[in-house]
């Protein structure tokens, strides 16, 4: 039987390594296409953004089965990606003429489906999808994610306004007649957590799938080494991420100063840069934490990992966290971690590898994972065995390999009718692992 034709519609879509600041759109577009390539005839729509290092490496023998076909907007419209709401608006663009692209691509490709991978937000309507006449796939999606209300006090009265309207313009998105069209025709809407789970409709749950916005490469996989005996060393707590609101890194601290009351022979590291690092040392020097508490300024990703291994938990204070990156980066280096129940990192986590705790309210956070972190430093056999099980749950269900075999699952059932998904306990709502 002829392979399947598949369009794929990606605006970030790059085979360069995460930086601090975009960590997973466009490596996540490339790998996953990289995986459906080997079962399926794939063409790629892109944004020219992406072209200089997709051409390198094509050039270099990548993807060498991919159509890949890039669409731009006019350089009138550039000035836009200075602020928020101006990329948001040129993704909104880019799909419109994305679509218009399409048209004539499928007039002489004949395309079996059509995939919308990046952008990742449920609110950004996929014109390809609500309206090119094939069966559609949509995602992996994030973008329910909201600051808990208990944490509202965590956030400036400008951070709060700026929330609003960011609310105002996801409703707005999600009103749209070509963001309800693509939600009413597809066949299978990936998303990435619960928040984005419950911004679809009930009649949506048969084609549901949680999975992940984030994976990582089987060949960077290694067991962690053995650590220093228990006695001989510094308890180490690790974090990362960009220094701003939204990450929660003041709750860290705050938890870190009330755990390190009891447990004295630890110390935490944060790796990052950002708007609030300056805050951030105040509040160190504050409660006294100079000697035990230090901000690194950002490494990359192989050195960080490196950091991961020879650490002892990983610490996720994210208030509103789309892909839990740096939770699954700590699983694979085998770190438990500690994280706070809420978006990517809230789905990754599982008790048999890590701790939630429900954000309620500030001084509950801090005393709850001043708490996890204790019942870790206590318990060595407890971090053995969340190690063990965060490394193994990485192997079976993160590599970009085992990803692309559950994407080619979802496809087989919604395009080949093969019954061969795996269903939740619950039996209505499919996870990836």
């Amino acid at each position: 039987m002829d392979k399947l034709k598949i369009l794929v519609s990606a605006y970030a879509f790059n085979p360069k390594a995460w930086t601090l600041n975009e960590f997973d759109r466009g490596i996540l577009g490339w790998n996953l296409v990289d995986r459906l390539s080997r079962f399926y005839d794939i063409w790629v729509i892109t944004h020219s953004n992406n072209s200089d290092d997709v051409l390198d490496a094509l050039s270099a023998g990548a993807l060498p089965k991919v159509n890949i076909h890039f669409v731009d907007l006019p350089k009138c419209w550039r000035f836009l990606h200075k602020t928020a709401f101006g990329r948001w608006f040129c993704y909104f663009l880019w799909q419109r003429k994305a679509w218009k692209y399409s048209r004539s691509l499928h007039d002489e490709v004949a395309f079996d489906a059509v995939h919308h991978l990046t952008p990742e937000y449920d609110w950004i309507p996929s014109f390809i999808g609500a309206y090119l006449p094939v069966p559609f796939i949509w995602g992996p999606l994030g973008g329910g994610e909201r600051l808990p209300k208990g944490l509202l006090a965590e956030s400036s009265l400008f951070d709060r306004c700026r929330d609003r309207w960011h609310l105002i313009g996801q409703w707005l998105g999600r009103e749209h007649h070509a963001r309800r069209e693509g939600e009413r025709r597809a066949r299978a809407i990936l998303v990435c957590n619960q928040e984005t789970r419950m911004r679809f409709s009930k009649n949506d749950v048969q084609k549901l799938h949680y999975f992940p916005l984030t994976g990582v490469s089987s060949v960077n996989i290694q067991p962690a080494p053995k650590k220093k005996s228990y006695d001989q060393r510094t308890f180490r707590i690790i974090s990362a991420g960009c220094l701003d609101k939204k990450n929660g890194f003041s709750l860290a601290i705050k938890a870190f100063a009330l755990f390190s009351e009891s447990f004295s022979a630890s110390d935490f590291v944060i790796f990052g840069e950002g708007p609030e690092q300056r805050k951030l040392e105040l509040k160190i020097e504050d409660n006294k934490l100079d000697s035990s508490v230090r901000i690194h300024p950002w490494i990359d990703g192989k050195a960080l990992h490196e950091r991961m291994q020879d650490s002892d938990v990983f610490l996720s204070t994210g208030l509103y966290d789309r892909s839990g990156f740096f939770v699954v980066r700590a699983m694979a280096a085998g770190l438990p971690v500690v994280c706070l129940d809420t978006g990517g990192s809230g789905m990754h986590i599982q008790e048999n590898w890590g701790i939630r705790v429900k954000p309620e309210n500030p001084e509950q956070c801090v005393r709850d994972l001043a708490r996890a972190l204790g019942e870790l430093y206590r318990d060595k056999a407890l971090r053995r065995r969340m190690s063990q099980a965060a490394f193994k749950n990485i192997k079976d269900n993160y590599t970009w390999r085992e990803m692309g075999k559950t994407l080619k699952r979802i496809y087989g059932e919604v395009l080949l009718q093969e019954e061969n998904i795996h269903f939740s306990k619950r039996g209505e709502e499919r996870f990836f692992y």
